[in-house]
């Protein structure tokens, strides 16, 4: 990722498991079904394949003077919406389930992810990705 935006001048560099050579291993049909619903939910903003993923790399400079204050810990969504960038690329990772413990992810995420979708209607910005 810290390649691709030196090398390549990109601002905002996403490791997505939903674009070719992007891949999941170990998921439920549930949990694939919360993931690409969630993504659906959110396409007025962005056209980005993968908001939900935790791996991402932001130049500091983008997010200066912008306040990040989503509920729970999605919070890509937020920074695709209000930080100051002008490229990004999302790049194909392979998302393998964790061996050991629980995801955290349950019921108040959920809500939590809803209520940040109704919070980010104020903002105007369509996100395009160009990659």
């Amino acid at each position: 990722m810290y390649q691709t935006i030196k090398k390549d001048n990109f601002d905002l560099v996403i490791g997505s498991r939903y674009i070719k050579e992007g891949r999941i291993e170990g998921w439920s049909l549930y949990r694939k079904v919360l993931s690409k619903g969630a993504i659906i939910l959110a396409r007025v903003f962005t056209d980005v394949k993968d908001l939900m993923t935790g791996y991402f790399f932001i130049k500091k400079e983008c997010l200066k003077g912008v306040e990040i204050n989503s509920k729970g810990f999605k919070i890509l969504l937020e920074v695709l919406i209000k930080a100051k960038y002008n490229r990004l690329k999302e790049i194909p990772i392979t998302f393998i389930n964790r061996a050991k413990g629980k995801s955290k992810a349950g019921i108040v995420e959920i809500i939590y992810y809803l209520q940040n979708l109704v919070g980010y209607l104020l903002y105007k910005k369509k996100v395009i990705n160009l990659s």
